[in-house]
């Protein structure tokens, strides 16, 4: 289907959130750096891409520096709050692709 590989890095990066452990930080670094690093904007319907977007560029803001690379000093330096908002996104953005599997 159209969006069985969107579907499956969102399925996975949940999973490492529910699951994963260590800090919300570290869950949202590793939801990223292991599956949706990996998903491409235009792999999702066009209605989430600008949101998936707005997610990468908020979990890879921050300058890399000789210990740690954009994805990690950007989600260390966010708060919970932040932190709690762009994982809720991750689920919407799951749910609503993977409604999308079932047409």
């Amino acid at each position: 289907m159209k969006y069985d590989r969107a579907d499956e890095l969102l399925t996975a990066a949940v999973q490492t959130l529910a699951g994963g452990s260590g800090s919300v930080q570290e869950r949202l670094r590793d939801a990223m750096a292991r599956h949706l690093i990996h998903l491409e904007a235009d792999e999702l319907p066009p209605a989430l891409r600008a949101d998936f977007r707005r997610l990468y560029s908020a979990t890879t803001s921050v300058r890399p520096n000789a210990n740690e690379g954009s994805l990690e000093a950007s989600t260390r330096k966010m708060s919970d709050g932040e932190v709690g908002d762009w994982i809720d996104l991750i689920l919407r953005l799951h749910n609503r692709v993977y409604a999308h599997t079932l047409d």
